[in-house]
């Protein structure tokens, strides 16, 4: 997204710059934001702290749950899983949803049909997802288990088939399981009834932070079914990624996700699953996220595209050395993150084009930014503006004092009791954000 420059002309316009449209951009966003968040909180002040509570340690801004389920085992919220009936997400064979269906979190409708049905959140799912790490031995176990639910699918669609389709736990391809991603249908079918174990599948997906997709909607008006029943190679990759996780290792697995750089909405998806189950890390890592300066996402591939004509590799030093020295810290950032990103991007759906500019980014990660490991990534010190839009507005299910109102603290607008921030115009003609006066 190309923001306006500073009011004050300067030489060039920079990569990485606060305009006053971006400001009020997100002042505005912001304070709507805010707002939501106080009407949701008290709308919950009359709760007794117990509902409030979750189990797992989350903020209170959080479903209360059914405390008939709560007491019960996980093993017998799996035997109920037969009684399921209605699509959600993970399970919806008109649309793509993503959603964590442990907070209170709009489904987010990444694709489909139209006017599609809203999913519906089941509460043992539910429930499920919210036991975290502690469930996880019983999912895995049931993945193999047939037993029928209410739920079927299939009816008025062109061309159904059962896929292998899986989201592996690692980027390294040397880490992932075999015999599943294969890409293509496996067998025909008619209709079909989701079994426990495609629910359990779904339910595994929400806690690790993966996509899990028992059932997916594939244009135009077919449909995908990934069933570690009918593909038991499903069911053993989970086993071969997931069995025997520990709670400190979904910790540093959620970190992690957060910081992906291969996929723009990373931290949006993952960051509320730190926070549920791992609040102390989870509030650090927001905050840190919370506090960056923009960068303009349009200006760095623009620069790149440049770099990417010029054929003589011996140029590049000097048109990187020209392109903004003079903010270093925030430019390798930005540059740093848009390489990976290209770097990253799967072979299997790469153009020639896509590719070329997969080799330059190779060299150039390799040769300038030779600390930089894309696969384990750092903390970046900057963000482009339509990511932080994005982080904020998975945080809305977090009404907590220590997200309200120290987003930026750039504005009396977002809060008048947030502590004073001093922002400027750099010598250089670059917007940048600065430290607290506190």
């Amino acid at each position: 997204m190309t923001t306006t420059p500073p009011a004050t002309p300067t030489p060039r316009r920079h990569w990485l710059h606060f305009s006053p449209r971006t400001m009020m951009v997100l002042v505005i966003g912001y304070g709507f934001g805010v707002a939501s968040l106080s009407r949701a909180s008290r709308s919950r002040r009359g709760l007794s702290p117990q509902l409030r509570r979750s189990p797992t340690g989350a903020h209170d801004s959080q479903p209360a749950g059914d405390p008939a389920l709560a007491s019960l085992s996980s093993e017998t919220l799996v035997e109920r899983l037969v009684e399921e009936s209605s699509e959600g997400i993970g399970s919806h064979s008109t649309a793509w949803f993503g959603g964590f269906i442990a907070i209170n979190e709009t489904p987010r409708f990444h694709g489909g049909v139209l006017g599609a049905a809203k999913p519906k959140v089941s509460p043992v799912m539910r429930e499920l997802v919210r036991r975290g790490v502690a469930a996880l031995l019983v999912l895995i176990r049931h993945l193999t288990d047939a037993r029928p639910t209410k739920l079927t699918v299939g009816e008025g669609f062109m061309g159904r088939s059962f896929r292998d389709e899986y989201s592996p736990r690692y980027v390294d391809p040397n880490r992932q399981p075999h015999g599943v991603n294969h890409r293509k249908d496996l067998e025909r079918f008619d209709r079909y009834t989701l079994k426990v174990g495609d629910l359990c599948y779904v339910v595994v997906g929400q806690i690790v932070n993966r996509g899990l997709r028992a059932v997916r909607y594939q244009p135009s008006l077919c449909l995908v079914v990934n069933s570690p029943i009918e593909t038991p190679a499903l069911a053993d990759a989970v086993k071969a990624d997931w069995d025997g996780l520990t709670a400190e290792e979904h910790q540093r697995s959620l970190y992690e996700d957060a910081l992906d750089l291969a996929n723009p909405w990373a931290a949006q998806i993952a960051l509320p699953r730190l926070l549920y189950y791992y609040p102390g890390s989870g509030k650090s890592l927001a905050l840190r996220m919370l506090d960056r300066p923009f960068y303009d996402a349009k200006l760095v591939d623009d620069f790149f595209i440049e770099l990417v004509d010029i054929r003589e590799e011996s140029r590049w030093e000097g048109r990187l050395s020209s392109s903004g020295r003079r903010t270093a810290k925030l430019t390798t950032a930005a540059f740093s993150r848009s390489l990976s990103g290209l770097r990253l991007f799967p072979k299997s759906q790469s153009s020639e084009d896509r590719e070329r500019s997969r080799q330059v980014a190779d060299k150039l990660l390799g040769e300038f930014f030779p600390w930089f490991a894309p696969r384990q990534p750092p903390f970046l010190e900057a963000v482009d503006f339509d990511d932080q839009q994005r982080l904020i507005e998975a945080l809305a299910a977090f009404p907590r004092q220590f997200l309200i109102g120290r987003f930026l603290g750039c504005s009396d607008v977002v809060s008048r009791s947030a502590p004073p921030r001093r922002r400027r115009r750099s010598t250089k003609g670059t917007w940048c954000s600065f430290a607290r006066s506190d």
